[in-house]
Protein backbone atom coordinates (compact mmCIF):
# COMPACT_ATOMS: atom_id res chain seq x y z
CA UNK A 1 0.00 0.00 0.00
CA UNK A 2 1.44 3.54 -0.98
CA UNK A 3 0.87 6.05 1.27
CA UNK A 4 1.16 9.89 0.26
CA UNK A 5 2.86 12.10 2.55
CA UNK A 6 2.12 15.90 2.29
CA UNK A 7 4.53 18.32 3.59
CA UNK A 8 3.76 20.05 6.73
CA UNK A 9 3.59 23.78 6.85
CA UNK A 10 6.31 24.08 8.60
CA UNK A 11 8.05 22.02 5.77
CA UNK A 12 6.73 25.09 3.21
CA UNK A 13 8.18 27.79 5.50
CA UNK A 14 11.47 25.57 5.68
CA UNK A 15 11.72 25.38 1.86
CA UNK A 16 10.76 29.46 1.64
CA UNK A 17 13.44 30.28 4.59
CA UNK A 18 16.23 28.08 2.23
CA UNK A 19 14.99 30.13 -0.83
CA UNK A 20 15.28 33.18 0.92
CA UNK A 21 18.91 32.65 2.27
CA UNK A 22 20.04 32.43 -1.71
CA UNK A 23 18.23 35.77 -2.02
CA UNK A 24 20.02 37.34 0.76
CA UNK A 25 23.34 35.75 -1.28
CA UNK A 26 22.30 37.10 -4.86
CA UNK A 27 21.52 40.44 -3.08
CA UNK A 28 24.95 40.37 -1.38
CA UNK A 29 26.66 39.19 -5.00
CA UNK A 30 24.78 42.20 -6.94
CA UNK A 31 26.01 44.36 -4.73
CA UNK A 32 29.56 43.45 -5.32
CA UNK A 33 30.51 41.71 -2.55
CA UNK A 34 34.07 40.00 -3.74
CA UNK A 35 34.54 36.93 -1.82
CA UNK A 36 31.48 35.43 -3.93
CA UNK A 37 32.74 33.51 -7.14
CA UNK A 38 30.20 34.02 -10.19
CA UNK A 39 27.53 31.07 -9.17
CA UNK A 40 27.61 31.13 -5.40
CA UNK A 41 27.59 27.62 -4.05
CA UNK A 42 25.78 28.10 -0.90
CA UNK A 43 23.07 29.67 -2.70
CA UNK A 44 23.16 26.42 -4.90
CA UNK A 45 23.17 24.46 -1.69
CA UNK A 46 20.25 26.20 -0.54
CA UNK A 47 17.92 26.65 -3.51
CA UNK A 48 18.79 22.93 -3.82
CA UNK A 49 17.78 22.17 -0.65
CA UNK A 50 14.51 24.17 -0.89
CA UNK A 51 13.29 22.21 -3.80
CA UNK A 52 14.37 19.09 -2.29
CA UNK A 53 12.46 19.63 0.78
CA UNK A 54 9.31 20.85 -1.05
CA UNK A 55 9.09 18.31 -3.93
CA UNK A 56 10.10 15.54 -1.78
CA UNK A 57 7.39 15.53 0.71
CA UNK A 58 6.84 11.36 0.54
CA UNK A 59 10.45 10.72 1.67
CA UNK A 60 11.12 11.31 5.42
CA UNK A 61 15.07 12.18 5.22
CA UNK A 62 14.70 15.10 2.94
CA UNK A 63 13.27 17.38 6.29
CA UNK A 64 16.88 16.18 7.67
CA UNK A 65 18.60 18.13 4.50
CA UNK A 66 15.79 21.15 5.56
CA UNK A 67 17.87 21.14 8.91
CA UNK A 68 21.44 19.87 8.34
CA UNK A 69 21.97 22.58 5.54
CA UNK A 70 21.07 25.42 6.89
CA UNK A 71 23.03 24.72 10.28
CA UNK A 72 25.98 23.60 8.28
CA UNK A 73 25.83 27.37 6.00
CA UNK A 74 25.22 28.95 9.02
CA UNK A 75 28.59 27.24 11.12
CA UNK A 76 30.57 27.82 7.88
CA UNK A 77 29.89 31.25 7.82
CA UNK A 78 30.35 32.75 10.80
CA UNK A 79 33.19 30.45 11.68
CA UNK A 80 35.02 30.32 8.73
CA UNK A 81 33.86 33.31 7.03
CA UNK A 82 35.09 36.62 8.53
CA UNK A 83 33.48 38.40 5.64
CA UNK A 84 29.95 37.93 7.06
CA UNK A 85 31.15 39.60 10.58
CA UNK A 86 32.69 42.61 8.55
CA UNK A 87 29.27 43.21 6.43
CA UNK A 88 26.98 42.80 9.53
CA UNK A 89 29.07 45.43 11.30
CA UNK A 90 29.31 47.82 9.00
CA UNK A 91 25.03 48.67 8.31
CA UNK A 92 26.00 52.14 5.93
CA UNK A 93 26.84 49.59 3.06
CA UNK A 94 23.82 48.79 2.64
CA UNK A 95 23.40 46.26 -0.05
CA UNK A 96 25.89 43.85 1.56
CA UNK A 97 24.59 44.16 4.99
CA UNK A 98 21.35 43.89 3.92
CA UNK A 99 22.15 40.72 1.89
CA UNK A 100 24.05 39.34 5.00
CA UNK A 101 20.95 39.98 7.53
CA UNK A 102 18.17 38.41 5.22
CA UNK A 103 20.96 35.52 4.50
CA UNK A 104 21.51 35.13 8.17
CA UNK A 105 17.75 35.22 9.86
CA UNK A 106 16.48 33.65 6.91
CA UNK A 107 19.03 30.47 7.50
CA UNK A 108 18.31 30.80 11.57
CA UNK A 109 14.42 30.74 10.55
CA UNK A 110 15.46 26.97 8.03
CA UNK A 111 17.25 25.75 11.35
CA UNK A 112 14.29 26.35 13.35
CA UNK A 113 11.78 25.45 11.07
CA UNK A 114 13.91 22.40 9.93
CA UNK A 115 13.73 21.44 14.09
CA UNK A 116 10.02 21.26 13.63
CA UNK A 117 9.37 19.83 10.43
CA UNK A 118 11.91 16.73 11.40
CA UNK A 119 10.32 16.63 14.82
CA UNK A 120 6.74 16.29 12.97
CA UNK A 121 7.44 14.46 10.26
CA UNK A 122 9.48 11.33 12.48
CA UNK A 123 6.98 11.64 15.32
CA UNK A 124 3.89 9.75 13.98
CA UNK A 125 6.33 6.70 13.26
CA UNK A 126 5.85 3.71 14.94
CA UNK A 127 7.96 0.72 15.39
CA UNK A 128 6.48 -2.26 13.44
CA UNK A 129 5.55 -4.98 15.69
CA UNK A 130 6.24 -3.38 19.57
CA UNK A 131 3.18 -1.20 19.60
CA UNK A 132 0.98 -2.42 17.33
CA UNK A 133 -1.74 -4.52 17.33
CA UNK A 134 -3.26 -6.84 14.73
Amino acid sequence: MKTTRTLPFTGKLNAAALAAGAVGIAVQKLSGVGEFPLIPPGAVLLLSSAALVALGARWRWTSIVGLVMPVYLLGASFLVSSGVWDRLATPGEIGPFAGSILQMTAMAAAALTGVVTALTTYAGRRQAGIHQRA
